[in-house]
């Protein structure tokens, strides 16, 4: 299998960081990419801790404006899913580029949802974040709540009510 290099550039286009991923899947639909978390410290995201070694299976999706990373602890067990919501991401010869678009939604194994970064996208509209960009970012994030609470694939049924705010 392949590697692909994800680069991530805040909403303004300076480039942030990257990590690289094997190529899992790819189909008209979706690219899956697996990653091992390998990151500074163990940040904590909502109640979940990206931790040394964590897999993140990456779904990144042709002209969406997100990805939904499925993380799950080195032995296997579930964490959650993050929705990164983001411009469309490109490619180009073994890069995948994004620009992070502020909001993201975490949902838990056990179906609570929690949006993060809403005070940030409102911070950002007033610094000259593109009125687009932020409806783009809002659309995205109403869109992958949906799949969420539907238990669509990437999201498994939880066999819980998914919850959190609308």
């Amino acid at each position: 299998m392949s590697t692909i290099t994800v680069r991530k550039h805040d909403w303004r286009g300076r480039f942030r960081y990257a990590w690289s991923g094997r190529i899992v899947d790819r189909t008209a639909d979706h690219l899956l990419i697996e990653a091992i978390w390998n990151g500074p410290g163990e940040p904590l995201v909502g109640e979940i801790t990206f931790a040394m070694g964590d897999r993140f299976l990456e779904y990144y999706y042709p002209g969406k404006s997100y990805a939904i990373w499925r993380i799950e602890a080195p032995d296997g067990h579930l964490k959650g899913w993050y929705g990164n919501i983001s411009t469309p991401v490109a490619e180009h010869d073994g890069t995948l580029s994004f620009r992070d678009l502020l909001l993201d939604l975490l949902v838990y194994p056990d179906g609570r949802m929690t949006v993060l970064d809403r005070e940030e996208i409102e911070t950002a509209r007033h610094e000259g974040l593109d009125p687009a960009d932020a409806t783009a970012a809002e659309m995205a994030l109403a869109e992958v709540q949906a799949m969420a609470r539907a238990g669509v694939f990437p999201f498994r049924s939880t066999g819980a009510p998914v919850t959190g705010p609308s």
